[in-house]
C-alpha cells in the first residue's frame, strides 16, 4: 500500500526510486493536506494513525524524517496532516467518513 499510495498522492516527488525522484517543493504543502483528506476519508484511520503512516513512510522514502520530532514528521508536515484531516473530518467535502 505504500508505493501505491506514493504513487497516487506525492506531488511533492517525479519520477521514481531507481531512476532518481525530482523534487517539487512548489507542492510540498497541497500534497501533505490531500493526505490528512484522503486518510480521513477512508473511515479506517484516526488523524493519529495517518501521522504515524506518514512518519514510517518519511523514515524510510524521505529526506527530511525527523526522529526527535513526533511521528519524525517535519513540523509543517505534521500540521499540514493534521489541518487535511480535520477539514474532510468537518464535511467540507461533503459527508465526512466516521
Amino acid at each position: 500500500m505504500v508505493r501505491w499510495a506514493r504513487l497516487a498522492f506525492d506531488y511533492q516527488r517525479s519520477g521514481n526510486y531507481v531512476t532518481g525522484l525530482n523534487q517539487l517543493p512548489q507542492f510540498r504543502d497541497v500534497s501533505n493536506f490531500n493526505v490528512g483528506v484522503y486518510m480521513q476519508q477512508t473511515g479506517q484511520f484516526l488523524e493519529e494513525d495517518t501521522l504515524s503512516i506518514a512518519g514510517t513512510f518519511a523514515k524510510y522514502f524521505s529526506s527530511n524524517y525527523m526522529p526527535d520530532k513526533p511521528y519524525g514528521l517535519d513540523p509543517r508536515t505534521a500540521a499540514l496532516i493534521g489541518v487535511g484531516y480535520r477539514t474532510a473530518a468537518s464535511g467540507a467535502f461533503g459527508n465526512a467518513a466516521k
